[in-house]
């Protein structure tokens, strides 16, 4: 039987560094629906350089997926307390992209790591997704 996912759906994950918070404090991102030519084509490079990502993608192609993949997030917290926004503005190429401010929360190369990890790994079926 066929999986069919709506293209528009937003797909929940919470990075590994939040798992243990309670549920009240861990940020929900969200992840947009890859197809299933595009995880074959990430899985392809990830899946040989293992569950960490290094020298398989550059900083520029990390940024380039996670503009592609990223949807939004929620209660996403700065150490003063403040709430990180989520926005979107207009690219070059008539798209939206992830606002400047938006990426000044986003902050480390291990951040934008675990956030690439996050889309790709939401959008693995698991037990979890396939229900008969």
């Amino acid at each position: 039987m066929a999986i069919a996912v709506d293209p528009n759906q937003k797909i929940p994950f919470v990075l590994k560094r939040d798992k243990d918070l309670p549920k009240e404090q861990q940020t929900i991102f969200y992840s947009r629906v890859m197809s299933v030519r595009r995880m074959q084509e990430l899985a392809s490079q990830y899946e040989k350089k293992g569950p960490k990502v290094t020298m398989a993608f550059t900083l520029d192609n990390l940024t380039k997926l996670i503009n592609e993949f990223l949807a939004g997030w929620d209660n996403f917290h700065l150490s003063d307390g403040t709430t990180a926004v989520f926005e979107l503005e207009p690219s070059s190429n008539g798209t939206k992209t992830i606002s400047r401010r938006s990426w000044a929360y986003i902050d480390s190369l291990e951040f934008i790591t675990e956030l690439f990890q996050g889309c790709f790994e939401a959008n693995q079926l698991g037990e979890t997704t396939i229900k008969n």
